[in-house]
């Protein structure tokens, strides 16, 4: 494994949870208008 890779792969683990959770965030904003439906 190469310098960059390390680095692709540590950028990565780094900003795939953090993606995740905005993800999930927005998604939740979106549907509070219709929380009706649960």
């Amino acid at each position: 494994m190469t310098t960059v890779d390390a680095m692709l792969v540590g950028a990565i683990l780094a900003w795939v949870p953090s993606l995740i959770v905005f993800l999930y965030i927005v998604r939740d904003l979106r549907s509070m208008p219709s929380e009706d439906l649960d």
